[in-house]
């Protein structure tokens, strides 16, 4: 059982233009100005296009400052990168690959508002929400400098043809329901998730041992990142077809009473 749904609307901040990285080489990029809520500020999250007939649509169609409402799915992807790193030490250069994955929203469809339903819109807080069934396919661990958020990554399957294969977005859960996740889940964990996508940049390190002088460098590397914060999660059951999910306060209610019974 599966689900992936992302919605994302907001304001058109760049023109359309196509991807130059490994992953998607031949993708279309559409940057979104949106926003989660009227407490959270103004952020950008970039939608890539893969297919050829939809690229077409919206080069045709979108242009900076229409307003956009996107309907897509959560996508990752492994590649391998190519680095040209230099020694700090001696300035010997080197060519190097590492394994990267990429979490990218993938569009399946748009629709430009009209100049009155823009108008409107300009009054909300945006669009961003997503909608996943999957597995927890990784250990929670715990993260930030106080440890006030878990992070994990789902497994959300999906068909390719004939071939079975599945996404595995990074999930960050904060407050009540990092509890929630703390108290109730675990590897293998069928959950549906309720949340928002977060997009960033970061710097990580690539490190290597130069050849030349065989001191160890360390190479900074930008990357944008995307994550579901989550901020809504529920239990899915495993039994028969139809089954409902299995609320979170029916999961506490349930454990209330098998901790009353061993009393």
């Amino acid at each position: 059982m599966s689900l992936n749904r992302v919605l994302v609307g907001g304001r058109v901040c760049a023109e359309p233009d196509f991807k130059t990285n490994e992953a998607f080489p031949s993708a279309l990029e559409i940057q979104i100005q949106t926003r989660l809520n009227k407490k959270h500020p103004d952020e950008i999250v970039s939608v890539v296009v893969l297919d050829d007939s939809l690229i077409d649509r919206a080069l045709d169609e979108i242009e900076i400052g229409d307003f956009i409402i996107i309907l897509g799915r959560i996508v990752t992807t492994d590649f391998e990168r190519t680095l040209l790193t230099e020694c700090p030490c001696c300035g010997d250069t080197k060519i190097s690959k590492t394994h990267c994955e990429q979490t990218d929203i993938e569009c399946e469809n748009f629709t430009l508002l009209t100049w009155k339903q823009a108008d409107d819109f300009k009054e909300s807080v945006g669009l961003n929400k997503l909608f996943l069934v999957g597995n927890v396919c990784t250990p929670l661990k715990m993260i930030g400098a106080t440890k006030n958020a878990v992070k994990f990554k789902l497994a959300v399957n999906k068909r390719i043809g004939k071939e079975k294969k599945a996404d595995f977005p990074f999930l960050i859960c904060y407050g009540p329901v990092r509890d929630f996740a703390l108290n109730y889940i675990q590897q293998r964990s069928l959950i549906s998730v309720e949340g928002s996508v977060v997009q960033r940049d970061i710097r990580q390190n690539y490190s290597y041992i130069c050849p030349n002088c065989h001191r160890k460098v360390a190479v900074p590397v930008l990357n944008t990142v995307r994550e579901v914060n989550v901020y809504g999660m529920d239990f899915m059951t495993t039994g028969e077809p139809g089954d409902r999910p299995m609320q979170s306060s029916e999961r506490e209610n349930q454990n209330s009473e098998n901790t009353g019974s061993d009393l």
